[in-house]
């Protein structure tokens, strides 16, 4: 009988939980560790409020993992349902619905999760990492690893390791998101409508109504920053707490002094991290690139499919949408392994790709496609049964291509 691999997820966003399923499926011992006290990444801490990339055209993508996750989801939440936004269905959710579900479901699978902690250092040993240091409570615990999956977002493995990053002079603008209470309209297009000429008249970011979130007197708005996206953390930070002051002390304000409609609102939530869209990211044995999107380009090694279109946001506010040249494109398997350490794989927005082609593979269907497949690639026991789950995963989307 094999010695059960002991596997470290970096990240309980998405695709860290996509990760740690599938490698407690494969029979790992499987560790979640994150800053957060709770699971979910920019779906629950920032609140996207849509799970984009779930079809192809109208037709839910075909993969075992994320058929039973919409399903089951949907089961969850009964308030969760598809909808049309800018030509293309996503899922509406509820932030603690699915935050409950995340937390229920690791559970289920016997992931221990270790919250409000963080990576201290890393050991290694060739092209292998042996051991992770993990922060909690002031203390230190060493964790022996066998393998493991970075779904930070922002390649916090690959910088304790020291070793190549992809990088960007024009990273995504980012966003940010937060709930008020006490709106009074007849529907969301109205209240878009509304936002659309108090920011014209303010000269404010654009604002947005986040699709399927007004209910009861609620809805959840979008802020579009018009800056440019970083990898400072203490940019970030600062950028952040002059966002939610400008949210409580300007915006706000102004909003109900002008417009009926949010003349009695008040804030209900306002969300704890900023909606952080790209960052640098780990290189791997293989680059997904801009071209690759375009449909022509096929590997028997692809674990992922992407469907969504090139989504950029660019620093004055505004989104550019591209559609993709062929109904879906192709993810490999090198795009999730590292380029140095046969041991670290990498998943959700933190996959090998360029600026371009993660404005697409970045979206969350598309990330529990990947954590799923970093999950079971870290749960093969050697070279050989590694290639193996490579082409069972292909095998389960080969119909595709």
């Amino acid at each position: 009988m094999n010695k059960k691999r002991h596997i470290l997820v970096v990240g309980s966003g998405v695709s860290g939980y996509a990760a740690a399923v599938a490698a407690a499926e494969s029979g790992g011992v499987v560790t979640i560790v994150d800053k957060a006290c709770y699971p979910g990444g920019q779906c629950t801490h920032v609140n996207v409020g849509t799970i984009c990339g779930l079809f192809i055209k109208d037709e839910l993508i075909e993969h075992p993992f994320l058929t039973d996750f919409y399903k089951s989801y949907c089961d969850f939440d009964e308030q969760a349902r598809v909808i049309n936004h800018a030509g293309y269905p996503v899922l509406s959710y509820d932030w603690k619905r699915l935050t409950d579900y995340f937390s229920q479901k690791l559970t289920e699978n016997k992931v221990e999760v270790l919250s409000s902690a963080q990576i201290s250092g890393i050991q290694t040993s060739g092209s292998l990492i042996t051991e992770v240091l993990i922060e909690k409570n002031g203390e230190e615990l060493p964790l022996a690893v066998d393998a493991v999956i970075d779904c930070t977002g922002k390649a916090v493995v690959t910088e304790f390791l020291g070793t190549e990053t992809i990088c960007s002079d024009n990273y995504q603008a980012p966003a940010y998101i937060f709930e008020l209470s006490g709106v009074s309209a007849n529907s969301e297009f109205q209240l878009q409508m509304i936002l659309s000429r108090f920011v014209a008249k303010m000269d404010f970011p654009p604002l947005y109504v986040v699709p399927g979130s007004f209910k009861t007197g609620k809805v959840v708005l979008k802020l579009a920053l018009k800056v440019a996206g970083t990898d400072d953390e203490d940019q970030k930070e600062q950028l952040l707490v002059a966002t939610q002051k400008f949210v409580q002390e300007k915006l706000l304000p102004e909003l109900k002094e002008q417009t009926e409609a949010f003349g009695k609102a008040t804030i209900s939530v306002l969300f704890p991290e900023m909606g952080w869209r790209t960052g640098k990211r780990p290189k791997g044995k293989k680059i997904l690139t801009e071209n690759q999107l375009k449909g022509s380009f096929k590997s028997s090694d692809f674990v992922a499919v992407g469907a969504w279109p090139m989504e950029e946001w660019k620093e004055d506010g505004q989104v550019e949408i591209k559609t993709l040249t062929g109904v879906c494109y192709g993810i490999p398997a090198g795009c999730l392994r590292h380029n140095t350490f046969d041991n670290l794989f990498m998943a959700g927005k933190n996959i090998s790709a360029d600026e371009r082609a993660i404005s697409s593979a970045r979206v969350t269907g598309t990330c529990l496609q990947t954590g799923f497949a970093a999950g079971k690639m870290a749960g093969a026991d050697n070279a050989m049964d590694l290639e193996r789950v490579i082409e069972k995963l292909y095998q389960t989307i080969e119909h595709y291509f």
